[in-house]
């Protein structure tokens, strides 16, 4: 027992009953609300989908905030979560270059970019390559009707 708990409160086994109590309270409640969120992840999720399309800014800023206060942890959980697993997975070492565009981008990492299909690497490529390209299905298809739009407006 902490000396100064003993101190401060004495022998007071009613003070002490209520204590324990409340911790008691305190744990079963947290063994409760994990419960509901495991049984209701699905309506839990759903209803959070609900609320960001209500208020979309207000969960994009208490993101951004998120964040802001906690950046370090940010990126070291993507690195621990995605990179590691998927750089370990790329059959050749990240250039320094995107292999779409041929650009650098000092001081962002290139894109591991793979077939949702199939799963299979196709190339590092920079953020702007790899989002246009998922923008476009990640099909031929999608870029030829990309390239004719482009060049029917040049027209």
């Amino acid at each position: 027992m902490n000396s100064l708990a003993v101190l401060m409160l004495g022998d007071q086994p009613d003070v002490w009953a209520w204590l324990v109590h409340c911790w008691a309270k305190r744990v079963k409640k947290s063994e409760d609300n994990k419960r509901y969120r495991k049984v209701n992840a699905a309506q839990i999720k759903q209803r959070r989908k609900e609320q960001h399309a209500r208020h979309p800014f207000v969960t994009r800023n208490r993101a951004a905030k998120w964040y802001e206060e906690n950046t370090e942890r940010a990126k070291n959980n993507a690195k621990s979560r995605h990179q590691l697993s998927v750089c370990a997975a790329a059959p050749r070492p990240r250039p320094d270059i995107c292999e779409c565009c041929g650009k650098t981008q000092p001081g962002r990492a290139l894109s591991f970019d793979h077939c949702h299909d199939s799963g299979e690497f196709r190339g590092w490529l920079c953020v702007q390559c790899n989002v246009g390209i998922g923008a476009l299905g990640d099909t031929e298809e999608g870029l030829m009707r990309a390239i004719a739009y482009l060049k029917k407006a040049k027209a």
